[in-house]
């Protein structure tokens, strides 16, 4: 079965809530709609979050996902520095959570994950949460 878009999103928003709350992090959900979705209180800041799912392998090299950045339903958003601080993705192949900072999506249209290559800037173990 294959899940919708908003279910993914709903787990990817559960699995990121639950981990912010056992490194003891409130987390806060916006009442109106902005270009983030959570507001994580870490004690020392306010940190706003887009959470994403992840599982969309790339067409070239099947040990690489591609993250995409550059959809909001059907606007073209490109996050930037100013609107968002972390973006920070659930990967269920590897049941880990990835952060992002403001360096690594600012106006990007793509963040492209390798899940081998421990010398590749991109490898995911680099940026576990």
């Amino acid at each position: 079965m294959k899940l919708s878009s908003r279910a993914r999103g709903q787990i990817a928003q559960l699995k990121i809530e639950l981990e912010a709350n056992s490194k003891g992090y409130i987390i806060s959900r916006p009442s109106v709609d902005c270009y983030y979705d959570i507001l994580i209180d870490t004690v020392k800041s306010l940190v706003r979050a887009q959470i994403k799912f992840c599982n969309r392998k790339t067409s070239g090299n099947k040990q690489n996902l591609e993250l995409r950045l550059d959809n909001h339903g059907t606007k073209r958003i490109f996050y930037t520095k100013t609107m968002v601080d972390w973006i920070l993705v659930f990967l269920p192949l590897k049941n880990v959570i990835l952060k992002f900072e403001k360096n690594k999506f600012h106006r990007r249209k793509t963040i492209t994950i390798n899940l081998t290559r421990e010398k590749s800037p991109n490898f995911y173990k680099k940026y576990i949460w």
